[in-house]
């Protein structure tokens, strides 16, 4: 196997880049590095004093990656609880990836209420794939979207 520390710690370094296209790039290529880049994104992810923004991608990352960044379930479970809702939905995507390619989970009927199961099903697991959050964008960059332009007049 190729060591590739020296650029994870390069690719990581970029997550906060203030490109979309770099922060997409450099995920896509820490995901298909794989397992050597599990702990520094699990490192990141568990440290509160990184950015919401950071924390979020190095969740959806490991999602990305799959099955084998299984040791990152419990940091991406204390993930749900945190206050920003960016990473909370990462951490849940990146949960999703992990558990799906190794035959889900079944959720026992009566877990959630009456019905059982996520909005009154039988204790179905979740059918289909999970949408794709993508990367998020440095904290301190606003990035701007088409309606953020001046029209002329």
């Amino acid at each position: 196997m190729t060591d590739h520390k020296e650029l994870v710690s390069a690719l990581v370094d970029i997550l906060e880049d203030n490109d979309a296209d770099v922060r997409a790039s450099a995920a896509q290529a820490l995901a298909k590095i794989g397992r050597q880049a599990i702990d520094p994104l699990v490192s990141i992810l568990k440290d509160k004093d990184k950015s919401a923004g950071l924390r979020a991608n190095a969740a959806y990352i490991l999602g990305q990656i799959g099955p084998q960044a299984r040791e990152a379930l419990p940091p991406l479970t204390k993930a749900l609880k945190e206050g920003d809702k960016e990473l909370r939905k990462r951490a849940a995507f990146a949960i999703a990836n992990i558990v799906e390619e190794t035959g889900g989970f079944n959720i026992p009927p009566g877990v959630f209420g009456p019905g059982g199961g996520f909005g009154g099903g039988v204790g179905r697991p979740v059918q289909g794939k999970v949408h794709d959050p993508g990367v998020v964008g440095p904290s301190n960059v606003k990035e701007k979207k088409p309606s953020d332009e001046k029209k002329p007049e």
